[in-house]
């Protein structure tokens, strides 16, 4: 599976998913959301997993995966002021 929408995280944001991660307080499928995040992590710090290898790791179909790394891809280009339409 191609990876439509390469995820950069900064040091900061690897950082506040490693800590809502190892919390353990928030509800799973946010939990779920910040490991395919930093998984899918393609920056030079990142573990760069392809979609497949996560699927496989956490049990997710392929299409969770990319709507989760789609929707952050969306979150982004919004924070940066640009209008978004994620299909």
């Amino acid at each position: 599976m191609n990876q439509k929408y390469p995820v950069k995280l900064s040091e900061a944001e690897r950082s506040q998913l490693r800590q809502l991660i190892s919390s353990g307080t928030a509800p799973a499928r946010k939990l779920c959301r910040a490991q395919i995040l930093l998984k899918s992590d393609s920056s030079t710090e990142g573990a760069n997993w392809n979609y497949q290898a996560i699927c496989e790791a956490f049990d997710l179909s392929d299409v969770t995966v990319s709507k989760d790394v789609a929707n952050d891809a969306a979150a982004k280009l919004k924070e940066a002021g640009a209008e978004v339409v994620v299909l």
